[in-house]
């Protein structure tokens, strides 16, 4: 499996007949329907989208679809576009035309010569899977309707199918239909929304909602894919059809995703010898485990995906071939990982999750679908302890680890694969767990710095940091994703939100991925601090920001608050100007709440005084009716951060 992004399209279109070939007569009834009034911010307004899936006696399955959508503002034309996803080895598009109804009465079609076409993901090397693109982008002006229809046919061994009824956009109406062969069956699972109950016609299952408002965009909120309404849908054919693959338990989806990579990851010769060389020198399990997961996080990610309409997305290569070759795409880095770790007398499992959302896969709907990752999970003896270890029936106790990203180290999980659900695969089994999360303390980050201010308002600092856990990992991203001068770069802009006009004299970075990721900064503003009237000196004590932080500023919450666990603790010592004494200063905070807790202080002792600031922020998901808590914590946190300390001329 990969993760699989759209690339951007520019596209252009050449001047279309005007009045050719009328639109069909659903389009222009669409089109002629009453719409709500929306926020200026709202682009478009999908008037219709529906979506019918067939499948006859074989297990041929034909998708057919077609929609319209009105372009409100200017902006919108670039959501007025249909795109069909396929792949080349199982999959035919047998039809994809448009039309564009302008407000003026006259009209534009869009055939085949108009469709752009290209790979579906730019970070493979070779894949089967397509995707086609009509749009009305730069010709479709606000008041327009774009119509589109569109015919797929696939052949697959799967018998499970996803509708997503709305992505961001309003939606008036949206439907989705599966066609069976007489006597088969359906199942589904409503996701993100209440449970809707199709409308069954002999073997003719219709789920529709309509008037389905704009999904808003707000700060630290879940993402499209956990708030859009879907219906999972599986098919079960009728006696002596068709035996697609339905999964109707986990623990057959999880048997079938291994009996794919099993025959993979034995290992030969090759792999054996080094992974007897990798851990030669290892004092402990750890250790073995540590010199394997560094080797192959160090093989080139490339993907190749062949045969994916048959399950050939999930099969992944040999692991002597991924040894040879030095490239490979997750599944095949966690099957020649498993594979050396073999060699060397370790278990371990594949483990099936969602990469970038962690609220994507839902329980109550068994499918490797819901999948577009693997990672592996290791026998774990009790020795191990990390944040990434868990204990679970029938499989024991278990450390995670996602040998494909580079700059998480054993024992920590990238912070978009903690607290989701995901598969544990083993023959004749598969068990849906929850992968563990991070406690604050294990991602904090300790800040110290010195601060020399003078009569004149300048400061002089010299600041050390320490990042710990995903923390650490995010900054040692930051950091290996451009040069030494681009980093230091990004460091100048985060010292320059906080003290304007600084300049940046030294950065000095330590990163040790089994301990912390260090970085030292010294920094001199000429004027930070306010002087007025000769006599008063006016500055933050907070001088640089927090560089993981949430940002609430609206006054009602429509979505749930998204809070990830980090830890956070700094103390700045100011050694005072001679002649001048605190005149003003804030009182100290103290904030305690179910989700975080926050503490500020401002201490004068003799001509120094001493900032310190703590911020605790636990796994937690808040609901709207709960949003005001959460707004006012971090509203007070601000307050006392931008509060400043006066000093007066004795």
């Amino acid at each position: 499996m990969t993760r699989l992004s759209l690339a951007v399209w520019a596209i252009a279109f050449s001047t279309l007949a005007f009045g050719a070939d009328p639109p069909p007569g659903w389009l222009t009834e669409v089109a002629s329907r009453e719409i709500p009034a929306y926020d200026s911010d709202v682009e478009a307004v999908v008037l219709l989208d529906e979506e019918t899936v067939r499948v006859d006696g074989a297990g041929r399955v034909t998708v057919s679809r077609r929609g319209a959508i009105r372009v409100l503002q200017r902006g919108g034309d670039t959501r007025a576009a249909e795109r069909i996803v396929y792949t080349t080895d199982t999959d035919r598009v047998r039809k994809l035309e448009g039309w564009i109804l302008y407000p003026s009465g006259g009209h534009e079609v869009l055939e085949k010569k108009d469709v752009i076409e290209g790979s579906l993901s730019n970070n493979n090397f070779y894949d089967e899977a397509r995707v086609q693109v009509l749009s009305a982008a730069g010709q479709a002006d606000p008041g327009s309707v774009f119509g589109f229809e569109s015919v797929l046919e696939r052949r697959s061994i799967f018998a499970q199918f996803v509708y997503t009824f709305q992505n961001d956009l309003p939606a008036l109406t949206a439907r989705f239909t599966m066609d069976l062969p007489a006597g088969g069956t359906a199942q589904a699972a409503t996701l993100n929304a209440a449970p809707i109950e199709p409308l069954v016609q002999g073997s003719r299952y219709t789920w529709e909602l309509r008037n389905l408002p704009p999904i808003q965009r707000e700060a630290g909120s879940p993402s499209y894919s956990a708030l859009a309404p879907r219906v999972a849908a599986t098919y079960f054919p009728p006696p002596g059809g068709a035996a697609e693959m339905s999964f109707a338990e986990w623990s057959t989806v999880g048997a079938w995703l291994n009996e794919l990579s099993a025959s993979e990851m034995e290992p030969d010769a090759a792999v054996a010898q080094k992974a007897q060389e990798l851990t030669a020198g290892a004092a402990d399990a750890w250790e073995k485990v540590k010199a394997i997961g560094e080797f192959v996080q160090g093989v080139t990610y490339v993907s190749i995906q062949i045969g994916t309409g048959r399950g050939g997305g999930y099969t992944p290569h040999p692991a002597p071939q991924v040894l040879r070759n030095l490239y490979g795409d997750c599944k095949d880095k966690v099957t020649l990982m498993r594979s050396m770790l073999k060699s060397v007398g370790i278990g371990s499992y594949l483990v099936a999750i969602h990469s970038g959302d962690p609220r994507y896969v839902r329980e109550e709907w068994p499918s490797p679908h819901q999948f577009n990752h693997v990672i592996v999970a290791i026998e774990a003896p009790e020795e191990f302890e990390a944040a990434a270890v868990g204990a679970w029936d029938g499989f024991g106790r278990l450390l995670l680890f996602d040998p494909t990203d580079s700059y998480t180290p054993l024992g920590l999980l990238p912070t978009h694969e903690q607290d989701s659900w995901a598969l544990l695969t083993a023959p004749a089994k598969g068990l849906l767990i929850r992968v563990p999360a991070a406690a604050p303390e294990q991602n904090r980050v300790e800040r110290e710095a010195t601060v020399a201010l003078s009569a004149e308002g300048g400061i002089e600092v010299a600041l050390t940091e320490r990042s710990m856990g995903q923390s650490a990992t995010e900054n040692r991203a930051l950091r290996g994703r451009g040069s030494e001068a681009e980093y230091r770069s990004i460091i100048e802009r985060w010292i320059a939100r906080g003290a304007p006009a600084a300049a940046v004299s030294a950065v000095a970075v330590n990163d040790d991925p089994e301990a912390a990721f260090d970085l030292a900064v010294k920094f001199a503003a000429p004027r930070y601090a306010q002087l007025i009237a000769g006599r008063l000196l006016v500055f933050k004590p907070a001088i640089v920001e927090r560089r993981t932080g949430t940002y609430l500023t609206d006054g009602e919450r429509v979505h749930p608050v998204l809070l990830n666990a980090n830890a956070f603790r700094e103390t700045i010592r100011f050694s005072l100007p001679q002649g001048y004494a605190v005149d003003e200063k804030p009182v100290d905070v103290v904030l305690h709440t179910e989700f975080g807790d926050y503490g500020a202080s401002w201490v004068v002792q003799g001509d120094e005084l001493t900032f310190a600031r703590e911020l605790t922020v636990r796994n937690a998901d808040v609901a709207p009716d709960g949003y005001a808590e959460v707004r006012d914590f971090f509203r007070a946190i601000a307050g006392a951060e931008q509060a400043p300390v006066v000093l007066a001329k004795q």
